[in-house]
C-alpha cells in the first residue's frame, strides 16, 4: 500500500514539472515570438526544454512511455478521453 502511495506521489511530482515546463515554454514562445533576438528569453526557453525533456524521460522511466500523452496539462481527474487529446493535440502546435 505504501510503495503504491510512493509511486502516485512520484507521478503527481513529475507530472506538476511537466506541467510546468510546459507552460514556461509556451509563454517563452509567445515572448519570442515578438522579441526574437531576446538572448536572455532564448536562454529561457532553452533551459525549460532541457528540464522538460529531463523531467519526460524521467517520467518515461518510471511509468511507461503510454502514459506520457495522458500527462501534459492534464488534471488526473478527468474522464474526457476527447478532452485530453485535445489538449495534447493543441500543446504538440504549439511547441
Amino acid at each position: 500500500m505504501q510503495a503504491s502511495m510512493q509511486q502516485s506521489n512520484i507521478r503527481q511530482v513529475l507530472m506538476k514539472r511537466i506541467q510546468m515546463c510546459e507552460f514556461a515554454l509556451i509563454e517563452a514562445g509567445l515572448f519570442l515570438d515578438s522579441h526574437p533576438d531576446d538572448q536572455q528569453a532564448l536562454k529561457y526557453y532553452s533551459k525549460h526544454q532541457q528540464l522538460l525533456d529531463q523531467a519526460k524521460a524521467e517520467y518515461v522511466k518510471q511509468f511507461g512511455e503510454d502514459s506520457l500523452n495522458r500527462v501534459i496539462l492534464h488534471d488526473p481527474n478527468t474522464k474526457d478521453k476527447q478532452e485530453v487529446q485535445d489538449t495534447i493535440d493543441i500543446l504538440k502546435e504549439a511547441i
